[in-house]
């Protein structure tokens, strides 16, 4: 329904217009930043809603200005009190930062600690050499995959 809508601009990559991307439940929408695209499109989830059991969770709905160093001034539709520009936020399982140059290194330093404490907990487990060797490779590899 979102592509099909004249009325709303995605975001431009080159001769590509990035509009939606949906990876399980979440939605990740990329607007051209006018506040006819936005309306648009919550008024398009909105409709959906009321033809399935899936409704927009505004307490986790971020809205990022791309390209804006500084928090954008506009807040399109303050009744439904979401969150702009957030100094961070989680997309699948990545925190991103307002600091892009912090973003790799503040997700390795966390995964680093998730891994620390998984060892810590495994430790205490009085394992054989083939039972370390399946926690590293079903537990810690993934995490380090994951990331």
């Amino acid at each position: 329904m979102i592509r099909l809508k004249v009325d709303i601009k995605g975001y431009a990559l080159g001769n590509t217009e990035a509009i939606i991307s949906q990876d399980a439940d979440d939605t990740s929408l990329f607007l051209d930043g006018s506040e006819k695209s936005f309306k648009e499109c919550i008024s398009t989830l909105e409709e959906f809603s009321k033809y399935s059991i899936l409704k927009l969770n505004k307490d986790k709905t971020r809205i990022i200005v791309f390209g804006s160093p500084r928090p954008a001034e506009v807040h399109y539709l303050p009744e439904y009190q979401f969150q702009w520009d957030p100094e961070s936020f989680k997309l699948l399982g990545v925190d991103f930062t307002t600091d892009l140059n912090d973003i790799t290194d503040h997700n390795i330093l966390m995964q680093m600690e998730v891994i620390k404490k998984e060892v810590r907990n495994w430790k205490k487990m009085n394992l054989n050499p083939f039972g370390r060797i399946a926690v590293i490779r079903s537990l810690i590899i993934s995490k380090i995959v994951i990331s």
